[in-house]
């Protein structure tokens, strides 16, 4: 009988000891499922369209640095930057202070140095010809989309101002006497009505106005056809010009008289 009672205050003690142990995991796992899920305000990577911001970078005129120009802000709230350079020896970068617009404020404009300054002297990087830009757009509710973009700077005495990926090129009868940023582009400065844009708008923005006859550009086209033109984009007219363009289908390329440096498209 001894036995048994003992027996049965051992089974008591562990019956309870587990449901005291148990309890806790259970009230964790209530704790875990109850608690929210993280919101994501990771925003994505742009690819060309008409409705994004308008990046454009204009080289100054003695090289050594660029203009950032943005506009078409709508909705975002914050921009930062940060643009990577190639020098003769070694990469360098220059980062951007987030830059928290003003209610309505649609544009800014940056200067990049292709250097550093401290207490006015400034000392600049020797040859710069590459670089890459990313600009990041942070909208109300935090969410931030970004526009990567390389570009390649050239110096005057070119006569071929070509994209860093090559599928763009310009080629001039005299050399230029001024610097030229060439680079893929985010958006239009407006729509080509009725237009459908085919591959990716390109620009050659010069560190001044910039027009002559007789300029020849090449661009690289996926399918070609006979219906497919180019666009100019008329800074002092704010409109679009239109050039007609040679298609080569061998080649897949495009191929048009223009009359300046500027934005340009292919559409059809």
């Amino acid at each position: 009988m001894k036995k048994i009672l003992i027996l049965g205050i051992v089974i008591t003690l562990l019956v309870g000891g587990y449901f005291l142990l148990a309890k806790p995991k259970n009230e964790k796992k209530e704790q875990e499922e109850i608690t929210p899920t993280p919101e994501n305000n990771e925003g994505k990577v742009l690819e060309f369209g008409v409705s994004n911001p308008l990046v454009m970078l204009y080289p100054r005129a003695d090289g050594h640095a660029v203009n950032l120009e943005i506009s078409k802000l709508t909705g975002i709230t914050t921009v930062s930057y940060e643009m990577i350079y190639q020098t003769k020896t070694q990469q360098e970068g220059t980062l951007g202070t987030p830059i928290d617009l003003k209610p309505g404020e649609t544009s800014l404009e940056r200067e990049l140095l292709f250097g550093t300054c401290s207490k006015n002297v400034c000392r600049y990087h020797e040859g710069v010809e590459s670089g890459s830009l990313t600009v990041r757009f942070t909208k109300a509710g935090g969410i931030a989309d970004e526009w990567r973009t390389d570009f390649k700077l050239q110096a005057p005495t070119e006569k071929k101002l070509t994209s860093p990926d090559k599928n763009f090129i310009i080629e001039l009868t005299n050399p230029l006497s001024l610097f030229t940023i060439t680079t893929p582009v985010s958006s239009l400065p407006s729509p080509i009505e009725n237009k459908t844009i085919v591959g990716k708008p390109y620009a050659v923005f010069p560190s001044s106005p910039y027009k002559s006859k007789n300029i020849k550009l090449t661009i690289q086209v996926e399918n070609p056809d006979s219906t497919m033109k180019v666009y100019g984009w008329d800074n002092d007219k704010a409109e679009w010009i239109e050039y007609q363009g040679e298609v080569d289908a061998e080649n897949k390329t495009i191929t048009a008289k223009v009359d300046r440096l500027t934005i340009f498209a292919v559409v059809k």
